[in-house]
């Protein structure tokens, strides 16, 4: 009896040391094969991420988070997502890529998302080849407005960026500045003025908030270029290095699109200035 039950015990703790390799074999297949993984452990949550590992021989120890935009209604991943992941491991940059909840009025739905890629980026830096304390943050327009969140609205230290790119990006509710459609769909009919003061990203601007570029275009019909540009004076009043790069034309939602004329200009200046992060 003590033989089988000895046998039994040994049976079982092989399929949990089998059950345990297979799932990391999983976790470090999909970080080299770039196709979305779940990013919590609960079935009910849809989030998932894409990861763009950086060659170990080329990987500069970067890692960035890269959030897409959609206005908060969708998540753009083959426009400003994907491609964006692909090129930065390209040139060394392990990225992974947040296919993030829409809110419908839930904003802690996309924050939360966000927060936890970031944290995800820390707990796997050693085999993503990542430095720990180079993890930034990416966002393209609502995705802008997304990133932007994370580096002014401090959770913890797992989640907080060192520097962030930002793509034409929604910042501000201020009634002008406002891109009605993206804070609407974050924070639901009913929000109050309250609610869009604590989301309009410039006024949350402290020593804590990282680095920051921008992308954009002064043609830009959909998000007013000052979106851009009240974010930058915010930093500039706590002398946090800053980079706003606006061009003369390229409208709105580009991304990596080639046909934007000012395409390679920006890719080059996006690479120079990550250098400049120590």
């Amino acid at each position: 009896m003590l033989t089988l039950l000895i046998v039994s015990k040994m049976k079982l703790i092989n399929h949990i040391i089998t059950v345990i390799m297979f799932a990391n074999f999983c976790i470090a297949n999909a970080q080299e094969a770039n196709y979305p993984i779940r990013l919590w452990n609960e079935d009910s949550i849809k989030s998932q991420i894409t990861i763009y590992k950086a060659k170990k021989q080329n990987s500069n120890g970067m890692g960035i988070v890269v959030c897409p935009g959609g206005s908060y209604s969708f998540v753009s991943m083959n426009n400003e997502g994907n491609p964006v992941g692909k090129w930065l491991s390209d040139n060394g940059i392990t990225a992974i890529v947040l296919n993030y909840r829409i809110p419908n009025g839930n904003r802690a739905l996309p924050i939360e998302d966000a927060r936890e890629a970031l944290r995800y980026m820390h707990r796997n830096a050693k085999n993503l080849n990542v430095n720990p304390y180079k993890i930034g943050i990416w966002g393209s327009s609502a995705g802008g407005h997304l990133a932007s969140t994370i580096s002014t609205h401090f959770s913890d230290s797992l989640s907080h960026p060192s520097f962030q790119v930002l793509y034409y990006p929604v910042i501000s509710s201020r009634g002008d500045l406002r891109h009605s459609k993206s804070f609407k769909n974050l924070l639901g009919e009913n929000a109050t003025k309250n609610d869009y003061s604590d989301y309009s990203n410039e006024l949350h601007v402290d020593r804590m908030t990282p680095a920051t570029l921008f992308i954009l275009s002064d043609d830009d019909p959909t998000v007013n270029p000052m979106n851009s540009v009240v974010f930058y004076e915010s930093l500039k009043r706590y002398n946090i290095p800053a980079a706003l790069y606006i061009f003369p034309i390229g409208k709105h939602g580009y991304g990596f699109n080639k046909d934007w004329p000012y395409q390679n200009i920006s890719r080059e200046l996006v690479l120079n200035w990550l250098q400049t992060i120590k």
